[in-house]
């Protein structure tokens, strides 16, 4: 059995596919990416092909199944790779560059379809599907069409983004999975790529990691148990002369701003390494005499060529000035955020908080801080001397209509809540809705604490300290073999959400308000954020719905209402 279907349908262990209804319409603006899938439903091991190529391997007797799609539209075709979550549940999610795949045959198989809608007219698409076994002739199976209908409108591009993407970068990581030298100039031909995708998604922020291992591994020393490490490192090279003085080398940092730039991700430089570094049990972090925390900053010593770390106070705060003074004298200094992740709020850590930054305005008074809390008391603590929030979900749902508009403010999902989210096992049309809520709360948008923070076999295995961290909740994207990045179903998700959110901005901007709220009824959505929350990580159920149509039937509303206004 083999059928197409909608983008948001998610095939697991349990799919069948005649529960799954069929997609012949589509309903799309004129500048966009259509997307949509098509399902197979071996019973036996088979090989799918998306491309022209012989697809012969050592299982020469396996079904051999090649997909065709014949469209005016530039078609790119994915094979959809599966993973197991923590229950040993596998999901599709990963949309590979591989022209061909193995399935076990154990559940349907997906092949994903973008359509890049470069022509005015409305269209049909065919799928074909042929089927052949060693080297016998193909024979067509299936054939099938799609109707593409297109509005003679468009929607905003991600450099016209409202929304503030602030996905998190995990730039040593990429350079340790990989096994290229850090920071050189193969490790920056693959960032480009990576920058490329967060740039497709509407991404502002730039990270900066100026401090070694500043959350520790998030636990590798303690959960890692298949060689995964996630240890983030330091990009600004740090040295001590002969005659003991600091000599900082940003030329990494400004190499990767400028890329950021160049893909128009050219929103705050978040520095992360400097405020709030974790302290986890069993980390061999170093403490530095007179300093409020344990920041770790490796230096190479001309003196005999080792390298080490500062152990001074003033050397701490000396490296602090060579960064804000590079910021300064290169006019990025209003873009500056020294930033920090979730700070705790017990009595040593809150007073560490404090010392630290009140060193830094020491250094200088204009300094702005960025923090991401999931703490009401902590937000009460320090929402007057921070210019960008970002909130945890259920805090947000607390101080959506709270917080000063006039701060720079974003949400986040991270292990928590168990839904909306983007884990493995999350729906789809979760992530989708991620990007609609950002309209409810009235926020700036949406921050992600993990992209890339891959395990050691992201391809194979993604489960890592899975007590903490839910299936997923580390990686957005993939790494190819072949030096690619691979997207994710969630990341099309949330792209596909976010583009929502914009189309409902513009008419919001023209001031069709009753079309948004519409919009919101088609989906079902709840708008009252105090309603979300049901315990401490748990959301009520109902929220929203439910039913992929349901997500189609807003964007075509959405799409139509857009065109009357043009």
């Amino acid at each position: 059995m083999i059928k197409i279907c909608n983008e948001l349908v998610k095939i697991d262990s349990f799919t069948r596919l005649d529960s799954i209804s069929s997609l012949n319409k589509m309903t799309v603006s004129k500048n966009q990416i259509a997307s949509f899938q098509i399902v197979l439903e071996p019973k036996t091991f088979s090989i799918v092909n998306v491309s022209d190529n012989p697809a012969l391997t050592d299982k020469i007797g396996a079904s051999r199944y090649r997909i065709e799609v014949i469209s005016e539209y530039d078609a790119d075709l994915y094979n959809v790779l599966t993973l197991e979550d923590e229950n040993g549940i596998e999901y599709c999610d990963i949309l590979t560059h591989q022209p061909f795949v193995e399935h076990k045959g154990n559940m349907p198989c997906s092949v994903w379809v973008d359509l890049k809608i470069n022509k005015k007219e409305s269209s049909d698409v065919v799928v074909n599907v042929y089927h052949t076994v060693s080297t016998n002739d193909e024979n067509l199976v299936y054939s099938d069409t799609i109707n593409v209908e297109v509005l003679n409108v468009e929607i905003p591009c991600p450099k016209d983004y409202s929304i503030y993407v602030d996905l998190w970068q995990h730039n040593s990581n990429i350079a340790r999975y990989y096994e290229v030298p850090l920071w050189g100039d193969s490790h920056f031909e693959i960032l480009e790529k990576v920058v490329q995708t967060l740039s497709d998604i509407g991404q502002k922020s730039v990270m900066i990691i100026a401090s070694e291992c500043p959350w520790n591994g998030w636990g590798t020393h303690i959960f890692s148990k298949d060689g995964s490490v996630l240890y983030e490192h330091s990009i600004i090279s740090l040295k001590k002369s002969k005659d003991g003085k600091l000599y900082a080398d940003f030329s990494y940092m400004q190499r990767y701003i400028d890329l950021c730039n160049r893909y128009g991700i050219n929103g705050d430089i978040s520095v992360y390494g400097l405020l709030g570094v974790w302290n986890l049990p069993l980390f061999p972090s170093r403490t530095t005499e007179n300093y409020p925390e344990t920041i770790m900053v490796r230096y190479y010593d001309e003196r005999d060529g080792s390298y080490k770390y500062l152990n001074q106070s003033e050397e701490i705060k000396e490296y602090l000035r060579l960064i804000i003074d590079y910021f300064k004298k290169t006019g990025q200094f209003s873009r500056v955020r020294i930033a920090a992740d979730e700070p705790k709020n017990d009595e040593k850590s809150i007073k560490n908080y404090d010392s630290t930054i009140t060193i830094l305005r020491e250094i200088d008074s204009e300094i702005q801080f960025k923090l991401a809390v999931d703490k009401d008391s902590v937000i009460d603590k320090y929402e007057d001397i921070i210019s960008d929030i970002s909130t945890s979900f259920p805090c947000t749902t607390r101080y959506y209509d709270k917080l000063d508009s006039s701060k720079h403010r974003l949400w986040y999902v991270c292990n928590i809540p168990d839904k909306p989210n983007t884990f493995l096992k999350s729906p789809l049309f979760e992530s989708r809705v991620i990007g609609i809520l950002n309209s409810v709360f009235g926020y700036d948008g949406f921050l992600r604490w993990a992209y890339t923070c891959w395990t050691k076999n992201p391809r194979e295995d993604i489960r890592y300290a899975t007590q903490g961290l839910p299936v997923g909740d580390i990686c957005l994207v993939y790494p190819e073999k072949n030096g690619e990045i691979a997207l994710s179903l969630r990341y099309k998700a949330l792209q596909r959400g976010i583009e929502d959110f914009e189309i409902m901005n513009v008419l919001k901007q023209k001031g069709k308000l009753d079309v948004i709220r519409k919009a919101n009824q088609i989906i079902k959505l709840n708008t009252n954020p105090k309603e979300f929350m049901n315990k401490k990580k748990i959301t009520h159920d109902n929220l929203f719905s439910k039913d992929i149509a349901d997500y189609e039937s807003m964007r075509t509303y959405l799409l139509n209402e857009l065109l009357k206004t043009v």
